[in-house]
Formats: C-alpha cells, sequence, structure tokens
C-alpha cells in the first residue's frame, strides 16, 4: 500500500492546474480518505490492527458504483484502481457502465500480505427465523493466504457450541458447517472464531450474526377428518411443536385469530370449504407476514380441490393446473347454467367466471358446450374444440339475464349435444338458484347415466331446489354441490371439472429439486 501511495503522488504531481482529483480507500465498503488518513490506516494494518469489519471483504463493484458519483460531468473521466487483485464481487456491469459514461478505468496491481494471513468471511443460519427447540444449520465461511491448519468455533452467549478443527488451502475458501439446536427465544447472537496456527492480522477472527427465535410453534391443521391427522399430533408433540387440528370449516374468520399461528396446513380440505375473506387472509398471511403455508396433496387439494386460479394458489409453490397426456381420455362438457331474472348481478358474473375456469382447466383434446336457460333454453356455445379459448371466453361472457327458471329443456338440450360427441368422458355441470318443475327430469339424468353420461349439479343460495338437485346428481352418478356464498362458485367449477376429468389425479415419479440445505437432509 505504501509503494501505492508513492505512485499516486508522483501521478499527482504531474496534474495540470484545472486537473482535480479524490481519494478513497475501499474494502467492504467505500470511504473517502485522504494522505493522512491513508498513512494511518497503513500503521494500524502493519501493527496488526485496524477496522477488522471494512478488511473483510473487498466490494470493488460497490466501490466503482460510489465513485463514479465524484466525477465531474464536463471534464475526462478516470478511475485508477490499486488493488491486490483478490476480489469478492464481479465487476464486469460496473466497468460496463463506467464505459458507456466514457470513464476511463485503469487498474495498478499491487503486491499481496506477505505474512500469514486467515480470516472468518462470513456466516449464515440456514432460516433466517428459527423456533425454540428446532435445528439450525450455521455456515461458515474462512479464507487464508496459504495453508495452514485452524480450529473454528460457534459461540453463543460465551460458550462454544460447536468446534471442529479444519485445513485452510491458500486462497480458497472454505465453508464449515454446524448444526446447533435453538434453546432460547429472543434475538440470538452467534459469533464464528477462526484460531489460525499463524496469523497476522486476528481482528478479522471473528464475526457475528444475529438470528430471531421464535417460542415454540404454532401449528393449525385443517383436514376434513381430523381424527386422521391423531398420528401427526403426537409426532409433532414429541418436537415440541404446538398442533391444532380442526375441522374443514375451521380456519378463522378473523386476520388476527390466523396471525396467532406460525403455520396453518391444509391438509385435506376443499377450497369450497373456505370463503374468499378466508383465501385473502391467508394469502396476506403468507406475502406480508412470512406465516407458513403447506397444502398435502389429496382428492380436496390442489386443482382437484377447486383452487386453481384462487388467493391460496398463488403462494403455493406449484400451481393447480397440468397439461393433460394425449392418451388421457378426451372429456366433452356442457355448462348449463341458470341465467334467470333472480341471476342478476353478482351471481351470474360468478357464474360467467365459474365458466371461464372450467373452460381454462381442459385440454386441447377436450370440448366444451354452453347452455343458458330461464324459461326457454339458449345455446350459448355449441360443442367446440377448448383449445379455441377466446372464443370459448366470447361466448360465455354474452350470456345475459331473462325470466323464469325451467331447467329440464337446458338439461335436454345437454343430453342431445353429448350424443353427437365422440369423446370417451361425458360430463353435464348444471347451476341454478332457484325452484323449478321437476316433470321427470330424474329420469331424464338417469335415462343420460345409464347412455355413459353424468351430471353434476350446483344449488346456489337457499332458494335453490336442493334436494331435487342432489336427486339429479344421484341419478346421473355426478356430483352435487350446495353453497350459499355465490363467492364460492368458481371454486366448484374448477373442482367438479377436474373430477370430471378424471385425469386430474396425476400418479407419477417425480424428481426432487434441492433448494437449499437442512439438517434433515444430512447424508443425502
Amino acid at each position: 500500500m505504501r509503494r501505492g501511495v508513492a505512485e499516486i503522488k508522483k501521478s499527482i504531481e504531474g496534474f495540470k492546474s484545472g486537473d482535480t482529483w479524490s481519494l478513497f480507500l475501499f474494502g467492504r465498503e467505500l470511504k473517502r480518505s485522504d494522505f493522512e488518513q491513508v498513512d494511518k490506516f497503513i500503521a494500524e494494518c502493519e501493527a496488526g490492527r485496524g477496522d477488522a469489519a471494512f478488511r473483510s471483504s473487498t466490494d470493488l463493484a460497490g466501490a466503482l458504483a460510489g465513485a463514479r458519483f465524484d466525477l465531474p460531468a464536463n471534464r475526462g473521466r478516470r478511475i485508477v484502481v490499486l488493488s491486490d487483485g483478490l476480489l469478492e464481487s464481479p465487476v464486469a456491469e460496473a466497468a460496463e457502465r463506467l464505459a458507456s459514461e466514457k470513464t476511463d478505468l485503469r487498474f495498478v496491481k499491487l503486491g499481496s500480505l506477505d505474512k500469514p494471513e486467515a480470516a472468518v468471511t462470513s456466516i449464515e443460519a440456514g432460516t433466517p427465523l428459527a423456533f425454540e427447540g428446532e435445528m439450525v444449520r450455521f455456515t461458515v465461511k474462512v479464507a487464508s493466504n496459504r495453508d495452514m491448519n485452524a480450529k473454528l468455533r460457534l459461540i453463543h452467549r460465551g460458550v462454544a457450541v460447536a468446534e471442529q478443527s479444519i485445513k485452510l488451502t491458500a486462497k480458497e475458501e472454505t465453508a464449515c458447517h454446524a448444526e446447533v439446536r435453538m434453546v432460547t427465544s429472543g434475538d440470538t447472537v452467534w459469533d464464528a472464531e477462526l484460531v489460525p496456527d499463524d496469523d497476522w492480522f486476528p481482528a478479522n477472527n471473528h464475526l457475528s450474526m444475529t438470528l430471531p427465535v421464535r417460542g415454540k410453534p404454532r401449528i393449525l391443521v385443517i383436514h376434513e377428518k381430523p381424527a386422521q391427522m391423531r398420528p401427526f399430533e403426537r409426532l409433532m408433540r414429541e418436537q415440541d411443536v404446538t398442533l391444532e387440528t380442526r375441522g374443514a370449516r375451521g380456519l378463522p374468520d378473523s386476520f388476527e385469530e390466523i396471525l396467532a399461528f406460525d403455520a396453518i396446513v391444509l391438509a385435506d380440505v376443499p377450497a369450497t370449504a373456505i370463503s374468499p375473506k378466508q383465501m385473502a387472509s391467508l394469502k396476506r398471511y403468507v406475502t406480508d407476514f412470512g406465516g407458513g403455508l403447506i397444502m398435502t396433496g389429496s382428492e380436496n387439494t390442489f386443482g382437484i380441490g377447486g383452487y386453481f386460479k384462487t388467493p391460496v394458489e398463488e403462494v403455493l409453490p406449484l400451481v393447480s393446473r397440468f397439461e393433460k397426456d394425449k392418451e388421457k381420455p378426451s372429456l366433452a362438457m356442457v355448462l348449463v347454467i341458470d341465467k334467470s331474472g333472480s341471476m342478476s348481478g353478482q351471481p351470474l358474473e360468478l357464474a360467467r367466471q365459474a365458466a371461464r375456469s372450467a373452460a381454462e382447466l381442459l385440454g386441447n383434446q377436450d370440448q366444451i358446450a354452453v347452455v343458458a336457460f330461464d324459461d326457454q333454453p339458449q345455446l350459448v356455445l355449441d360443442l367446440t374444440s377448448a383449445a379455441n379459448r377466446a372464443q370459448v371466453a366470447a361466448a360465455i361472457d354474452s350470456i345475459a339475464e331473462g325470466g323464469g327458471t325451467n331447467m329440464q329443456p337446458g338439461i335436454v338440450q345437454a343430453r342431445d349435444i353429448l350424443r353427437g360427441a365422440s369423446a370417451k368422458l361425458k360430463h353435464v355441470i348444471g347451476l341454478t338458484d332457484g325452484q323449478f318443475d321437476p316433470m321427470n327430469i330424474i329420469e331424464l339424468c338417469r335415462e343420460m347415466s345409464d347412455s355413459g353420461m353424468t351430471v353434476s349439479t350446483v344449488a346456489m343460495g337457499q332458494g335453490a331446489a336442493g334436494d331435487l338437485l342432489s336427486q339429479m346428481a344421484e341419478a346421473g352418478r355426478g356430483r352435487f354441490y350446495q353453497t350459499d356464498a355465490p363467492e364460492n362458485v368458481p371454486q366448484i367449477f374448477t373442482r367438479e371439472t377436474m373430477q370430471a376429468s378424471r385425469s386430474a389425479i396425476k400418479e407419477d415419479l417425480y424428481e426432487p429439486a434441492g433448494v437449499t440445505e437442512h439438517p434433515i437432509m444430512a447424508g443425502f
């Protein structure tokens, strides 16, 4: 460094009267300086003292980004970097930016320290937040300028909780790991201490970090059959985890109650059991407050559970839709939607949204038709390929409210459409919010079932003919849904569409993708 200072002074002597200059020191950050301060800094380094944090790393990219603001706008611009060349940050982007600003960037290589030197370069925990009783893996990185032996300790509250002997290789970074159980809550401080056989500058042999540790975790599990979670409850108790299991409609209504849990598990609960308000709260719980959300696979979760295009799906690490394989059975589906006067406003808009979502889930080899009805049926969309998504969506959006309610003619038209379909699977979804003359609709659904079709029904609101619709679904070997909340209709339609396709549950081998290291995966 003294040679570098001498070269800088010699260069300044050759400046013209209008030239200007600035002097900086850089390590982990950039510091404005002068020759007196630089001489003092060099003396402290030679004595084995100095600012250890400042000298712990070399961020040249950050230094270049900061120094460029000190350059005049209307003159020739030059930055000269004096360094030993051991850089710890990529500089290509910063150099390209300086070049685009017509700034001349030059490097002068200085000699490295010729005395033995080792340092702790980083300490990280495997999680940004831990819980009392949890095993946490710490990763400590160390480096040296020559081969040497050393001991590395992880210290908490003045006590070495882990220690290991390591071999350092010259000019290479070595990563070491230690797994420690969290026994206290609060903001815990962890110090990595390196004790090398030979070292010139001991101040950089320590590095600390703070890890927030909460009390014992509290987890809420939602399951349609809570008794099936008892083995899991016992396992969690052994891990000092407080677990509360509730039924399908046990998710708290208030956001404050949701925040009382550190994680929520949707183990076997369909989207239709969760209100739109609760869906929005779960999304906010994850995105704004870092709450944990787990969804396990079952016939009531993911796409087949009706979570397609919901706020919950947005915060899950995968989507609820998958492309159907070509060899999967093709599906011809007819949606029979009530458009009577009682459906005007939000109910009909939600029915249109539900129909669009159902159409999006179909594969390109599937077909869809839409029949709307009041006191008369209206063919909104004849049977067409689901691949024509724009045409399908436009037809669905054209449905407008009308007069009375008579469902049977709509079901008859759906039957006639499916009779001419060549698909292996033929399915009808009927939705209404009102009462209607049963006529011989039960026999009609049974006849459709006998000919290879299935019929599912949705009763929207307390005024719907729930008993009759349930009998229709039973006769048609389909499924019946009752909802008093129109907001649930889109989830019902998406769930029913995936159920009807019979290919929504994909049984296959999956290759796990590693994201980070964790003690539970030790040895794999």
